[in-house]
């Protein structure tokens, strides 16, 4: 990752399906924030606070944000990191969600 905005991961949301995120949790050594989004919102460029600075570790000090977004299928969810220096250095991220089927949250 550097200064700029890198993709971490992204995930697809299939036809007929819909997710409900319910937290996302970013980790980088470097200081800086991830953020979240999703093609279906272009508004949505969501930021958040590097939870950790070990991205290899998540535990009770380092809990994701909680979060409720609702998206329909098809749809595609995006990760990014942004580093507040130009230090190369693993970011990692993740979203835990539900699979509410066909219908909705």
């Amino acid at each position: 990752a550097a200064t700029a905005k890198s993709e971490i991961f992204n995930f697809s949301i299939p036809k007929g399906r819909t997710y409900h995120l319910t937290s996302v949790w970013f980790g980088c050594a470097r200081k800086g924030v991830g953020t979240l989004e999703a093609d279906i919102y272009p508004s949505l460029s969501a930021n958040y606070v590097y939870n950790s600075s070990d991205a290899s570790v998540i535990d009770d000090a380092s809990q994701g944000y909680p979060i409720s977004v609702v998206l329909p299928g098809p749809a595609q969810v995006y990760l990014y990191a942004n580093n507040a220096d130009a230090t190369s250095a693993t970011a990692r991220a993740m979203v835990t969600y539900v699979d509410t089927g066909q219908g909705r949250v």
